[in-house]
């Protein structure tokens, strides 16, 4: 089974990776109207652990000036705390996110010769949000993980 482990508190968060998708934006004249990505709640949740009510998906970055990956939160999160989502849909048992402006911005750079496509990390806390959460959250893996991209050719 392929799960993945998101727990608040401790630390745990997980790693998220698209690959080739600088590689498809290096290659295409595009616009992306809206991408997601979303997250089912696995089987294996116990009942006696609570889900976060809202998962957080921070970009991976380059330090300025230096070699260093570092976190930070993503140009959709900035743009509009709503819009991003990440709250947790009971209903559908999943967490969904819009990364639309991440997505762009990949495939802009991929355009002018850079890879940002260097993955994100789900976690259920972020301390520059000040927000301990203790929930524990296991999720189904990557052969589980939905990731839409509605974009438009603007090549012709």
């Amino acid at each position: 089974h392929d799960y993945l482990f998101v727990q608040g508190m401790s630390g745990v968060k997980s790693l998220i990776e698209i690959p080739y998708l600088d590689e498809f934006g290096a290659n295409t004249e595009l616009a992306v109207n809206w991408a997601t990505m979303s997250f089912e709640v696995a089987d294996v949740q116990p009942d006696y652990l609570e889900l976060s009510p809202q998962l957080y998906l921070l970009d991976y970055e380059i330090e300025q000036g230096g070699t260093d990956t570092i976190e930070t939160l993503t140009l959709d999160y900035t743009f509009s705390t709503t819009r991003y989502g990440g709250i947790y849909d009971e209903s559908a048992k999943t967490y969904t996110f819009d990364v639309t402006r991440q997505v762009q911005k990949i495939i802009d750079n991929a355009k002018m010769g850079k890879d940002v496509n260097l993955g994100f990390t789900l976690n259920a806390q972020v301390p520059v949000l000040n927000d301990n959460r203790e929930h524990q959250n296991a999720l189904k893996g990557s052969d589980n993980i939905v990731f839409k991209v509605y974009y438009t050719d603007i090549s012709k």
